[in-house]
């Protein structure tokens, strides 16, 4: 839309609408390869995909959603920037929203009862199992979305622990609660 990453939520657009504008996406101007070749030009060692933004849409084939990239357009485009890191000797970093607008219960109503909690807490743990199924070889999640809750709110040392479980390699950011092996701070240094 143009209007900036947040406008799901600050315009209040809906379920439907957003499954109407899924249904256009065409991201005929995503070319994985010229990604990787400008980053190793930039003397960049690793990309950084955003897998999932907090409205829910994914940009991988994923059994857990039909909002997602393969459905709209037939296209993976973690898998397609993932092989073109490969190719170029670069690292690979995905960006996921711990936060979820679009799949209900959200978080919204995640807070208000202890069902909805349980309930939004295994999809999100979930979702990023499954992203560590599919991508196996990349080395860092970096998680984003934080809000509404802290470290144990998310069960953050538990879903780091599963995800460790399939890929001991894997090094996390902070925005899940805990520590993290780097920071990302955003809006200040």
């Amino acid at each position: 839309l143009e209007r900036g990453e947040w406008v799901m939520n600050r315009e209040r657009l809906s379920r439907e609408y957003m499954n109407e504008l899924a249904a256009k996406f065409d991201p005929k101007g995503f070319d994985a390869d010229a990604i990787c070749q400008l980053a190793v030009e930039a003397g960049m060692t690793y990309v950084n995909l955003t897998t999932m933004h907090h409205e829910g849409f994914r940009l991988y084939d994923t059994r857990l959603s039909d909002f997602n990239s393969m459905q709209t357009c037939g296209r993976d485009l973690v898998a397609e920037l993932i092989d073109a890191a490969q190719k170029y000797d670069l690292k690979v970093c995905l960006y996921h929203s711990q936060n979820n607008w679009y799949d209900q219960p959200d978080a919204v109503a995640a807070l208000e009862n202890k069902e909805d909690y349980d309930t939004f807490i295994a999809a999100t743990h979930a979702r990023f199992v499954e992203l560590a199924q599919l991508f196996p070889d990349v080395e860092c999640i970096w998680y984003d979305g934080w809000w509404p809750f802290n470290a144990d709110g998310w069960k953050a040392q538990e879903l780091n622990d599963k995800l460790k479980a399939i890929n001991p390699k894997l090094f996390f950011n902070g925005r899940n609660g805990l520590a993290g092996d780097f920071g990302t701070p955003e809006g200040h240094m």
